[in-house]
C-alpha cells in the first residue's frame, strides 16, 4: 500500500479517540482509516472535513495514487467509513461504502479511461462540484485563491443538499445548482482586508498570474498601463450594434430556418450577395455582384469565425445555429463579448502574439506595420519564445503569420484601420470601438480559466 507520504496520525483528540474505539474492534480497519485520514482532513481536524475531500479521495486519489489491488482499496474505503461512523459523520460513511464508490474503484482497475469516466460521472451526479456559470468558468489549472473559492462553493452546495434545498437529479436541479454557485461566489471572503467577494478574489488572482506569466519586462510595462481597467468589466463601445451587425445577421439567418450552402459547404451566392450589400463589402467596379464566398473576404471571415467558435453547424447543405449561436444572435452586447472572446481565444504562441499585438496597438495612436512586427518579435524573444532546434527567437515574418489573421478579423468588424502612406509604408490603427474590444479581449485572456500551464 502506498500513502505518498501523507501523515497518518490525527491531531484532533476526537479523531484519536474514535480511532481507539475502532481499533478495539477492528485493528486493520483502524490502520487503514488512520492512513487515509490525512487525505480527507486538512490539518487533521474533523471539523474541516467536507464531502468534496471525501469523494475526491475515495473516487480518485485512493485508486490512482495508492498502489495496491481493488480489494484493498475497498477495504481502505470501508475502514474510513468505520472512522466516520465513530465520529458521527454518517453521510460520509455512507459515501465510502456506497455502490458508487465500489463502481468507481472497480472502473479504475479495469483501465484509466474507464476510471476517469466513472469518476467524472460520479462527481457530476453528486451535486457537490461547483459548475461553470455565466460569471465564472473554472480552470483546470487553478491559483490557490481559485481552489479556495471552489472549496467554498462545494461546502455551500453540500449544506444545501444536507438541508434538502438541492436534490441532485431532481427536476430543475441544474439551474438551481448554478444559482447557488453564483450566490456563493458573491459572498464576502472571511477576513479579507478589502472585503472582496470570492469572485473578485478569483478574478484578481488570475489577473496577477497572467501579468507575471512571461519573463518580459516590456510586456509587463504595456500591461501596467491598462491593469486597473482590466480588473473591471469593459463597457461596450457606443457603436456596438454596428460592430456586431454582420455576425448577428448571419447567426440570425442560421437560427431562423438556416443558411443555404453550396456543394462545397461555402455560403450560397444569394447569401454572399445579401451580406455584401447589407454591409457595403462589394465595390461595384469589381463587377456587378460577387459570385462566391471567396470573392468577398469579409463574408468568408464572418463565416469562418462562426464555424470556429461553434456558433453554427452544418446539416447537409444548410448552416444551422447552435444553441450558443442563437444566444449570440439575440443581443448586441452578448455578441460583442463573444466576438472579443473569440479574438482572445487561441493559446500558445498565436495567443501570445495576438495579445502583444493588441497591447502595442493600444499603446499608440497608430503604429507602422514593420515597427509592429519587429516590436512583437522582440517581445516574443524577451518572453522566451524560441525555435527548439536553432534556439533563435521568432522573426517579424513569423509574427506576421499570427498577427495578420487578427488584423483581418478586426478590420472586418470595423475595429481596425489600415492605411498606406507613400514612402513611409503601411500603418495600423485601432478605432474607438477597436480599443474597447481589444481591452475586452485582453480581459478575457487575463481573467479567463487556465486549462494548461502557460495557456
Amino acid at each position: 500500500m502506498e500513502d505518498d507520504g501523507q501523515p497518518g496520525g490525527p491531531r484532533d483528540p476526537a479523531v484519536a479517540a474514535a480511532l481507539d474505539r475502532l481499533r478495539a474492534r477492528d485493528a486493520d480497519a483502524a490502520e487503514a482509516a488512520a492512513a487515509a485520514w490525512g487525505w480527507v482532513a486538512p490539518d487533521g481536524d474533523a471539523a474541516r472535513v467536507h464531502q468534496r475531500f471525501v469523494q475526491d479521495f475515495v473516487w480518485y486519489r485512493l485508486p490512482v495514487k495508492w498502489w495496491t489491488d481493488r480489494d484493498e482499496h475497498l477495504e481502505i474505503a470501508a475502514g474510513l467509513a468505520g472512522l466516520f461512523d465513530e465520529l458521527g459523520m454518517g453521510r460520509y460513511a455512507e459515501l465510502c461504502r456506497s455502490a458508487t464508490t465500489r463502481t468507481v474503484i472497480g472502473a479504475w482497475h479495469r483501465d484509466e479511461k474507464a476510471g476517469l469516466a466513472a469518476y467524472r460521472k460520479a462527481v457530476d451526479s453528486s451535486g457537490i462540484d461547483a459548475p461553470d456559470t455565466e460569471v465564472l468558468v473554472w480552470g483546470e489549472v487553478m491559483t490557490p485563491e481559485e481552489s479556495d473559492a471552489r472549496d467554498h462553493v462545494a461546502i455551500t452546495l453540500e449544506r444545501a443538499i444536507a438541508d434538502g434545498l438541492l436534490v441532485p437529479g431532481g427536476r430543475g436541479w441544474r439551474a438551481q445548482h448554478r444559482e447557488l454557485t453564483v450566490a456563493a461566489l458573491s459572498e464576502q471572503v472571511p477576513g479579507h482586508p478589502a472585503r472582496q467577494d470570492w469572485l473578485g478574489l478569483v478574478t484578481t488572482a488570475r489577473m496577477m498570474r497572467w501579468i507575471e506569466q512571461r519573463r518580459s519586462p516590456r510586456r509587463r510595462e504595456l500591461i501596467g498601463r491598462w491593469e486597473a481597467e482590466l480588473l473591471h468589466p469593459i463597457h461596450p463601445p457606443d457603436e456596438v450594434a454596428r460592430v456586431v451587425a454582420p455576425l448577428r445577421w448571419l447567426l440570425a439567418q442560421a437560427a431562423n430556418g438556416g443558411v443555404a450552402l453550396t456543394s462545397q459547404h461555402n455560403l450560397s451566392r444569394l447569401v454572399v450577395q445579401a451580406m455584401s450589400v447589407a454591409f457595403g463589402w462589394w465595390d461595384t467596379r469589381r463587377g456587378t455582384a460577387p459570385m462566391r464566398e471567396d470573392d468577398v473576404l469579409e463574408v468568408a471571415v464572418v463565416h469562418e469565425l462562426a464555424r470556429e467558435q461553434r456558433w453554427v453547424r452544418r446539416q447537409g447543405r444548410t448552416l444551422q445555429a447552435t444553441r450558443t449561436g442563437a444566444v449570440v444572435a439575440a443581443d448586441d452586447v452578448v455578441a460583442w463579448r463573444a466576438l472579443a472572446a473569440a479574438i482572445a481565444a487561441p493559446g500558445g504562441f498565436e495567443g501570445f502574439a495576438r495579445e502583444c499585438a493588441l497591447l502595442v496597438l493600444l499603446d499608440a495612436e497608430q503604429v507602422g506595420r514593420r515597427e509592429l512586427l519587429v516590436g512583437l518579435a522582440e517581445l516574443a524573444a524577451e518572453a522566451g519564445w524560441h525555435d527548439r532546434m536553432s534556439g533563435r527567437g521568432p522573426t517579424p515574418e513569423e509574427l506576421g503569420a499570427s498577427v495578420f489573421p487578427l488584423l483581418t478579423v478586426l478590420e472586418t468588424f470595423g475595429l481596425h484601420v489600415e492605411r498606406d502612406v507613400p514612402r513611409e509604408g503601411r500603418f495600423d490603427r485601432l478605432t474607438d470601438a477597436g480599443r474597447a474590444t481589444a481591452l475586452e479581449a485582453l480581459r478575457v485572456r487575463a481573467t479567463g480559466p487556465q486549462h494548461r500551464l502557460l495557456d
